[in-house]
């Protein structure tokens, strides 16, 4: 029987040491938030918490809502494709390629990038085009 991890759930330092912020999130998710943002994962934390996006996009996956987020604030995302294959490898790791939840990810994009639907369903065809291009 696998223990439960004492890093589930942890407070995350800060580069100067200073805690940050304990991260309403499972073990995996912790993991994932370490490596892909390295002392930044404190930020990603905190937009969860501000943004209620502490939940998986994917279940299977660890990539969190919180990370879109993150991504338009402090990465320059302009594009789903961007976000889905790029910042995230949702392209390659999900089963389904992420077109399940692209739909959703476009929504907050749009929200944020004051996209109408016709950006929307552009975004939409263009992400399929990737995923096509991937097979």
């Amino acid at each position: 029987m696998k223990q439960k991890s004492a890093t589930a759930t942890q407070l995350l330092m800060e580069s100067n040491g200073a805690s940050a912020a304990r991260l309403p999130f499972d073990e995996e998710i912790v993991d994932h938030l370490s490596r892909a943002y390295g002392a930044n994962a404190t930020r990603v934390a905190e937009i969860a918490r501000a943004n209620s996006g502490a939940s998986r996009l994917i279940a299977a996956l660890p990539y969190v809502w919180a990370e879109v987020d993150y991504a338009l604030e402090n990465e320059m995302v302009v594009t789903l494709a961007d976000f889905l294959a790029r910042r995230t490898h949702i392209l390659n790791e999900d089963r389904d390629h992420g077109i399940e939840i692209a739909p959703q990810v476009a929504a907050r994009l749009a929200q944020k990038l004051n996209w109408d639907a016709t950006r929307v369903q552009q975004e939409l065809r263009a992400y399929q085009d990737q995923i096509e291009l991937a097979k």
